[in-house]
């Protein structure tokens, strides 16, 4: 696809030069003459820090410039008490294919027998594109009200299928094996148990996930939308890894070589696998300046020296040496975070299960990982030599005092610092990139 805006995008109310650059799902780029300008400019009149910023769950180009438009709105307002004449920012975002997770607020969800939610909806169209031999009967079962049970397993082999068929992108906590029917419909019946319990809210005062007509938790696998919300878990999953192996991994590359800026690369929810994939796929011309990962979706062992159930370290191990990351890259979490704390890791557990976990490391706010597919912005990072903080420091608080650790986890949980999963542009959170532009 041609670039259908070339040059910068300068986001409304931001006063440091905005760049977007988008990809597609499979992390093609697909804004060529836009780079080719940004990396001539980077050449030209280089900033000296340079903000990289990869958004997670949404999939609409306006709404990720809402995201980084507020965040840069309250990282500029941070950095306006400490000036510096010297200082020039300058921002890139990456805009890619991605969906909500379950039991994100977002457009209100259909019940069973109406039209599917935008999430599932899309799920079910890859799913489909996946299977084209029995995409029709898929569709159709799809459309019904609540499933038998014979139906409902069909629909869990062809989920178990299309996540075997996909290209492993593994953190070091999943097992290798794809699920079968059994291990969706345990997830489904998970998902649909927590969703379809009441409250149905979210931490805002909208609603929380769908309620649906098949309320029983233990039927709540039969309807088609919980069984298509495990698939999309594994999806995006699937599709934040390729889309940083492959194309933000050779832009990352790219910012890196042209020009002298200190880069920070940021990544919220699925955009922090993005960020990490891209990181640690090879070499860089020269480390990231830091990295700051706002409730990520991914493994909360993902930097862990050992996994248990498992050989090696955690698959994004290799982010913590100076080589990829000079400053300590810093995690946010949170108990308020519905999705990543109550339902990530009931959405990945399989029936090849790795087995409760008991975490040595202190607990805080946000409790103790509850299994090893727990999320690393539900629980904060473990087993890495990390150091955990909480609360997260609001603005006009001191900074910590980390010692030598390579990864730093913010907790947000106490007066609610952190109040959801897309709860990231707030100063709180803007001010953590602050103090590390400011090094």
């Amino acid at each position: 696809m041609a670039d259908d805006h070339v040059g910068p995008y300068q986001l409304d109310g931001v006063a440091m030069p905005t760049w977007l650059l988008r990809f597609d799902k499979n992390g093609n780029g697909e804004s060529p003459r836009t780079l080719a300008l940004l990396l001539d400019t980077l050449d030209r009149d280089p900033p000296t820090d340079l903000i990289f910023f990869s958004h997670g769950w949404n999939n609409d180009f306006a709404f990720a410039g809402q995201l980084y438009r507020t965040m840069l709105g309250n990282v500029e307002a941070a950095l306006a008490a400490h000036p510096d004449p010297a200082r020039r920012l300058l921002f890139v975002g990456v805009v890619w294919p991605s969906i909500l997770l379950p039991g994100d607020p977002g457009p209100v969800i259909a019940g069973p027998g109406g039209a599917l939610p935008p999430a599932e909806a899309a799920a079910l169209d890859d799913l489909a594109d996946r299977l084209p031999d029995i995409a029709g009967r898929l569709r159709a079962l799809a459309a019904k009200r609540a499933l038998a049970d014979d139906e409902a397993s069909e629909v869990a082999q062809a989920i178990g299928q299309a996540i075997g068929d996909a290209s492993p992108a593994a953190e070091g906590a999943e097992p290798d094996a794809a699920p079968d029917a059994q291990d969706v419909i345990a997830a489904a019946r998970a998902i649909g148990a927590q969703l379809d319990a009441p409250p149905l809210t979210d931490d805002f005062g909208g609603r929380r996930g769908a309620g649906s007509n098949v309320s029983a938790a233990g039927l709540a696998w039969l309807n088609p939308v919980n069984l298509l919300r495990v698939l999309t878990v594994y999806q995006m999953k699937d599709r934040a890894g390729a889309v940083g192996a492959n194309g933000v991994r050779a832009l990352m590359r790219d910012l890196l070589a042209h020009g002298s800026a200190r880069v920070h690369a940021v990544g919220h929810s699925y955009g922090a696998k993005v960020m990490l994939s891209a990181l640690c796929a090879g070499p860089l011309p020269r480390p990231l300046e830091s990295l700051l990962l706002l409730q990520p979706a991914i493994s909360h062992l993902c930097f862990a020296d050992v996994v248990p159930g498992r050989p090696g370290p955690g698959g994004y191990r290799a982010a913590l040496g100076p080589d990829r990351v000079i400053q300590p890259i810093l995690t946010t979490y949170s108990r308020h975070d519905i999705p990543l704390h109550d339902l990530f890791h009931v959405g990945l557990r399989r029936r090849a299960d790795l087995g409760e976990l008991g975490v040595a490391a202190g607990a805080t706010s946000a409790g103790s990982p509850p299994s090893v597919y727990a999320a690393l912005g539900g629980y904060g990072p473990r087993g890495a030599g990390e150091t955990l903080v909480d609360p997260i420091p609001a603005s006009a608080e001191p900074w910590p005092d980390v010692g030598g650790a390579r990864i730093v986890g913010l907790d947000g949980t106490k007066d609610r610092r952190i109040g959801g999963h897309g709860d990231v542009t707030t100063p709180i959170a803007a001010g953590a990139l602050a103090r590390q532009i400011l090094g």
